[in-house]
């Protein structure tokens, strides 16, 4: 990959916590903290783009699953009855 220099600022809390992570020895410079903080982002947001699309794919499953439907006061009935029986217990 090539490296392409560009320049940001940093106010406050943010400038702290890369200035923090240099002096702790954890990282060398200022490029070495946000590249490893935009990586761990870019993983962040994959591992939610998988989440959505799974929980897209169950959902879709269970609206074409054939079987009864509950109407949603069912399903409050079901859930409290179900949080009182956890509750005693």
């Amino acid at each position: 990959m090539s490296e392409r220099r560009i320049e940001i600022a940093l106010e406050g809390k943010l400038a702290d916590i890369v200035m923090s992570a240099i002096a702790s020895g954890d990282f060398s410079s200022a490029d070495e903290v946000v590249s490893e903080a935009l990586a761990l982002w870019q993983l962040d947001r994959m591992a939610d783009d998988a989440d959505m699309a799974r929980l897209r794919a169950e959902v879709d499953e269970a609206l074409n699953e054939p079987g009864p439907r509950l109407t949603i006061d069912e399903v409050r009935a079901h859930l409290a009855s179900r949080r009182r029986a956890d509750e005693a217990a």
